[in-house]
């Protein structure tokens, strides 16, 4: 499945549920951050769409696998009866994935909030390789603290107890490492940028804006829109922003469509809250 389609398979039965969170893609794995008060709605929410979790060997956690892309055939006729503690009295919440992108990006638009794009700014994912070889392990730490020493423009960082370290981060960060990472990190050729929104003037608890964005995306550039083939995205959520990471080729048409959206955002809220009275 594209990376793009498994983000919405992911995030739009929480934003259907009203649940707040935060989701960080690693070279290996997504990872949905959910409020521990709402474990046992995320559960049900996500087994509802058809997704398995499968407890790990170690006891760390668990691995949740999507059976069959659950929401691949639900993008515009989702529903849920869940309530949402953000909706404004009298104002119903959005009921399908298509009323989430509406309700997103007329909030972005109410708060100023705009995708931008820093087009000097090119990112590499990598990961480290899986080894016991202590020198490789040492060049690995002392490459990622020599680039946390510069200040780095962009660099995100993911450690678990059953993976590798996967980085997403500045092209030119690499040059810390030995040989440029070159026998110690996994990685390939394709340059990455990344589309930010600045949400620090929204609640640390709002929710469905993952869903929207990725909905629009996979609407307008994957396969059942007008994009000629699958459309590969990642998100990584920080304290305060939201970064939508994607491919050297496919981020003007990304960002295109997202500055579109945004555009027609009130029109449509206006349409769709006069047609709930």
């Amino acid at each position: 499945m594209e990376a793009g389609q498994r983000v919405l398979d992911l995030t739009a039965p929480l934003a259907l549920a009203g649940i707040s969170i935060f989701f960080i893609t690693s070279y290996y794995s997504d990872f949905v951050l959910v409020p521990f008060n709402a474990k046992s709605t995320v559960i049900s929410a996500l087994e509802e769409r058809g997704f398995a979790f499968e407890p790990v060997s170690n006891g760390h956690g668990a691995n949740m696998t999507n059976v069959s892309s659950p929401l691949h055939s639900h993008i515009r006729n989702s529903s849920s009866s869940s309530s949402l503690d953000l909706q404004p009295p009298g104002t119903p919440p959005p009921a399908t994935v298509a009323e989430w992108q509406t309700k997103t990006f007329s909030t972005l638009h109410r708060n100023d909030i705009l995708p931008l794009v820093n087009e000097s700014l090119e990112l590499r994912s990598c990961a480290g390789y899986r080894s016991d070889s202590v020198e490789i392990h040492d060049a690995i730490q002392l490459g990622i603290l020599k680039c946390l020493l510069t200040n780095p423009r962009f660099m995100s960082i993911t450690l678990t107890q059953t993976d590798t370290v996967s980085l997403t981060l500045d092209q030119e960060l690499l040059s810390q490492f030995p040989s440029s990472g070159e026998g110690i990190l996994l990685q390939n050729d394709q340059i990455y940028f990344a589309i930010v929104f600045d949400l620090r003037k929204l609640p640390e608890e709002s929710t469905g804006i993952i869903c929207g964005v990725a909905g629009r995306l996979l609407e307008r550039l994957g396969d059942e829109g007008q994009g000629e083939g699958a459309f590969n995205m990642s998100y990584l959520s920080t304290a305060r922003t939201g970064n939508v990471i994607v491919r050297e080729d496919e981020v003007n048409e990304a960002l295109a469509a997202l500055l579109e959206e945004e555009a027609m955002s009130v029109d449509s809220l206006d349409g769709m809250t006069n047609s709930h009275l």
